[in-house]
């Protein structure tokens, strides 16, 4: 079945793969996750366009070469020394298929060289991980046909085996997760507060570590929540619902919370009342929601949302608290608008806001 993998992959880079064959070749990847780091390095290397390569093209292949060489491989010298062109899309036949056989060969080769270096060095790779700038959003399709909406400032890792065996992911941050229905092997998320399991559903999830509370907010299916702090207990979510997991020791911007609240509570979702939108996924529609939150709370997601960092001066005016949403507007613009309903100032020094008493 790998041997069949290469050979599309090849048809694929040599521009000779026909729509069922690239069909074909995205089920096998999905049957096969751990090819996806190989496939994607090869890949890279591939020149787009028909020429000779340029210098990091070429020096990434006799890096290449060097490691086959070391790995104990023979190197096949292609009879060019241009050994990523391709063939030019009216070429003759008989070129075709032999840009496509080079390509093939550079493929085994590239192949044999990967699983014979994981034999004998499987700690030399590193879990997949996708990382999300502040002021920034994205979206990624998993091996196993899950897409995951991440927002700013969040960080998915999966191991290299993900799909094969088990589904399994760390979350750091927030994401909206739309998994794929595997009834014999279930999808689970692990953040610092919780872990998630499901086996087919859309929810959203936010866990971030410099916040307090973590939650996660059941749109369709069921999902099966343990706290880290009780393994042994488990909460069955149902549609509209959510669960709030909160960390008193977690200080946001050393403000205290208004009042106690309880560890753990499940609660209703959120609609906004202006236009019926779901308060908890309004982030994947660049609106910025918030209800009844601190100033340093708000500060937190303003942060990753401007990508500019909020520091206040007094313990007071981070205790400061406010109800609204922002969509399009600016931070200058943001603020303003909140200090006509509170006593504060603010400033920028130095690329960040600095926010003291009126």
């Amino acid at each position: 079945m790998e041997d069949r993998i290469w050979e599309l992959i090849a048809r694929k880079l040599a521009g000779e793969a026909s729509q069922e064959e690239l069909r074909e070749l995205e089920g096998l990847l999905r049957d096969h996750p751990e090819l996806h780091i190989p496939v994607q390095a090869l890949a890279d290397m591939w020149p787009r366009k028909a020429g000779r390569p340029d210098a990091e093209t070429a020096a990434a292949w006799d890096r290449h070469q060097e490691r086959m060489r070391q790995a104990g491989i023979r190197s096949m010298e292609p009879a060019s020394h241009e050994p990523f062109q391709l063939e030019a899309v009216r070429a003759r036949p008989w070129k075709r298929y032999a840009g496509w056989a080079a390509a093939a060969a550079v493929l085994v080769l590239a192949a044999t060289w990967f699983f014979r270096s994981q034999t004998f060095h499987p700690e030399q790779v590193a879990p997949s991980e996708v990382l999300v700038k502040y002021g920034s959003k994205t979206r990624v399709q998993l091996p196993d046909g899950t897409t995951v909406w991440l927002n700013a400032g969040s960080k998915l890792t999966y191991g290299r085996d993900f799909g094969s065996g088990s589904r399994e992911v760390d979350l750091s941050g927030e994401g909206f997760f739309d998994v794929a229905k595997d009834p014999e092997r279930p999808f689970i998320i692990r953040t610092s507060r919780m872990n998630v399991r499901v086996l087919g559903t859309r929810f959203n999830l936010r866990a971030y570590p410099n916040e307090k509370s973590s939650e996660a907010a059941l749109l369709q299916g069921s999902i099966e929540v343990s706290l880290s702090s009780r393994p042994a207990e488990r909460f069955l979510l149902k549609p509209n619902e959510k669960i709030v997991v909160r960390d008193d020791s977690a200080a946001a911007h050393n403000a205290p919370v208004k009042s106690p609240e309880p560890i753990m509570a499940i609660r209703n979702l959120r609609y906004e009342p202006a236009d019926s939108s779901l308060a908890e996924t309004s982030w994947m529609n660049n609106k910025l929601v918030f209800t009844d939150e601190s100033f340093a709370e708000l500060a937190l997601k303003m942060e990753r949302w401007y990508n500019i960092p909020i520091r206040f001066s007094d313990v007071e005016t981070a205790q400061l608290r406010f109800t609204g949403s922002f969509e399009k507007e600016s931070v200058e613009q943001a603020l303003r608008a909140l200090a006509i309903t509170a006593p504060f100032r603010y400033q920028v020094k130095d690329s960040e806001i600095i926010i003291s008493r009126n």
